[in-house]
């Protein structure tokens, strides 16, 4: 509670083409906790990253993270 905690992720490109515009979204429940842009991701490549994040109030979370492309719809 209030304390910062790290999440890691790792994203990989299974397609056959580059992936450059793209957002990583970590959710606890339908409230965003931190969003940032991803960096090109080269096909069959692995990206590593964290994020770090803040809850402020007790009780069992769940914790999402999403992939999006401005041209999803949701």
């Amino acid at each position: 509670l209030n304390y910062p905690f790290n999440v890691g992720i790792t994203l990989r490109n299974d397609g056959d083409a580059t992936v450059d515009n793209y957002e990583v979204r970590l959710y606890v429940g339908e409230d965003l906790l931190c969003l940032a842009a991803g960096s090109p991701l080269a096909p069959q490549a692995v990206l590593n990253g964290i994020f770090t994040a803040v809850i402020d109030s007790c009780g069992y979370k769940l914790l999402r993270i999403e992939v999006r492309q401005p041209t999803d719809a949701g």
